[in-house]
């Protein structure tokens, strides 16, 4: 049985302030005609645009290509608090609004990581570490929302990491990225704030785990769900042994991760519609035993050339990706189903009325 009911406990620290300065005052601007997925899917192509920019111009020495990373990423976040705002003063909101914005942020997320990564100048492993744990993370949020029906977003979110952002962007932009080599104490700054965020990323990927351990409200027993978990955690752990043993490069280890852990996030959300319980995904554990054995054969002193490596990515990325488009075609069908209900319950109420 299809479904959008959840609940939501979202303890983000600037979220009130920002909706009341930023979204609020604006909302009355925007046509009341336009649909408001199209600012759902700007937001997303704002904030790519921005990190393409940044990867293509961005250099050490700084230079405009950070402040419009800057512009870019708070332009996504304006999209993506004001779209449901719209919807809600037009009366628009649909169950595909909701699907497309929680579908597309565990994209932005990335993008935001990524960018925060060049910004620091982060070395390649560092950069495929914290830009994987964060869409890890995402992920981890899902799993818990199609577990337990509740969604959590924690005090330090997206408004919070955006601003956060900022603030690396323009100290990279003004000095240069060589300025995260002063030290602070035994670390350079880099090494501090990406043990930072490091630390973080993985928090916020633990806590969903212990939260329906600990709940007594989940949909069923706490051990039934911990197979999806761990699960997860080995195909983010082997991939990231891989990279670093040298089976995959850094960069080939991020992508595989991020397109795994982008269908894991669209795999529950579409659960969490269709009311059935997480299980551990066939095509994530074929991954994880196959980047197992390649680690394994490189471990044991067989070569593993780039190209060989580059492949095998690729051959993960083709299949992340047709089960991503999937499980995004799942999700739309039961969304559609869901806002065909809605209609129909409308047009019934309005012959009700007219009674």
């Amino acid at each position: 049985m299809t479904s959008l009911a959840y609940n939501v406990r979202d303890r983000s620290i600037l979220l009130p302030l920002y909706k009341r300065f930023f979204i609020e005052p604006t909302l009355r601007f925007i046509p009341e005609r336009l649909d408001p997925n199209v600012i759902t899917h700007a937001g997303q192509v704002i904030c790519l645009t921005g990190l393409a920019v940044l990867v293509g111009f961005g250099s050490r020495s700084g230079g405009w290509a950070f402040f419009f990373a800057i512009a870019m990423a708070h332009l996504y976040l304006w999209c993506d608090n004001a779209d449901g705002g719209h919807a809600r003063r037009t009366n628009q909101c649909s169950a595909l609004g909701e699907f497309l914005d929680h579908g597309l942020d565990l994209l932005n997320a990335t993008y935001c990581a990524a960018m925060a990564g060049v910004a620091m100048n982060m070395s390649p492993m560092w950069m495929a570490s914290n830009v994987m744990l964060v869409t890890a993370a995402a992920a981890a949020i899902y799993w818990e929302q199609a577990e337990t029906g509740t969604f959590h977003l924690a005090p330090l979110n997206q408004i919070e990491s955006v601003f956060a952002l900022t603030g690396v962007l323009v100290v990279g932009g003004v000095f240069g990225t060589d300025v995260f080599s002063y030290r602070v104490g035994p670390l350079d700054a880099r090494m501090a704030l990406q043990v930072f965020l490091l630390v973080n990323a993985l928090y916020s990927a633990f806590i969903p785990f212990w939260r329906v351990m600990q709940s007594a409200g989940g949909r069923r027993r706490p051990k039934a769900a911990l197979l999806p978990y761990v699960s997860l955690v080995a195909f983010g752990v082997v991939v990231l042994a891989c990279g670093a043993i040298g089976a995959l490069t850094p960069l080939a280890a991020l992508v595989v991760g991020v397109s795994g852990y982008v269908f894991l996030g669209l795999r529950h959300l579409t659960q969490r519609l269709r009311g059935t319980l997480p299980s551990s995904e066939t095509a994530l554990v074929l991954m994880t035993i196959a980047f197992a054995v390649l680690g394994g054969y490189r471990l044991t002193g067989g070569v593993v050339t780039a190209t060989v490596g580059w492949i095998a990515a690729g051959a993960a990325i083709l299949f992340f990706g047709a089960h991503s488009l999937l499980s995004f075609r799942d999700g739309h069908r039961l969304v559609a189903t869901l806002d065909g209900d809605r209609r129909a319950r409308g047009r019934e109420a309005v012959a009700v009325d007219a009674h």
